[in-house]
């Protein structure tokens, strides 16, 4: 979807959202924020790691809730 008609359009967007809510001049006021995903019930059936790197738990199979 990266094409220049799609980044045209989305600084376009952005610039019309910062306009109507006065945020132009004010950087220290916006902030990206990620979604993440919470798993319910974490049961790794496995730990995965490798010597050189630090470990690394492997998902669980339950409900995941998204903040």
């Amino acid at each position: 979807m990266a094409n220049e008609a799609v980044v045209k359009q989305h600084f376009a967007s952005l610039s019309q959202t910062l306009s109507k809510h006065d945020l132009i001049d004010k950087p220290h006021l916006i902030f990206n924020v990620d979604e993440k995903g919470i798993s319910m019930d974490h049961s790794p059936p496995h730990i995965v790691h490798a010597s050189t790197k630090l470990p690394e738990v492997t998902t669980g199979k339950s409900k995941t809730i998204t903040i």
